[in-house]
């Protein structure tokens, strides 16, 4: 399975769902298994920003082998520190809160 996606410049907006991930990881939720021989393959998908990953473990359980299937604008062409992502995250999350709050809903 190959990386792909369309790979993002430093500059452009990252959608809500892929800077929650780049922040705190991927939201993994095993969809699908294979039986491969002995070994297992084990389609697993992010339910925020819906990344694909496929793990191939053998008969013990151990991995063989992993790959990622990005969506278009995942890929950055110069990833930012995950401290960057966190901090853009939280200016994005606070006018909303601040506005809850003055609504009495926080």
């Amino acid at each position: 399975m190959s990386v792909h996606g369309k790979v993002a410049k430093a500059g452009d907006p990252i959608s809500d769902a892929h800077l929650a991930c780049r922040t705190f990881g991927h939201a993994w939720k095993l969809s699908g298994v294979d039986k491969l021989g002995t070994d297992v393959g084990m389609d697993i998908v992010c339910t925020r920003c819906k990344a694909h990953r496929y793990d191939v473990a053998d008969a013990q359980g151990y991995l063989v082998s992993r790959g990622y299937v990005y969506p278009d604008g995942y890929r950055r062409e110069k990833a930012q520190p995950r401290h960057e992502y966190r901090i853009e995250l939280v200016l994005r999350v606070a006018p909303y809160t601040a506005k809850r709050r003055r609504n009495g809903k926080g």
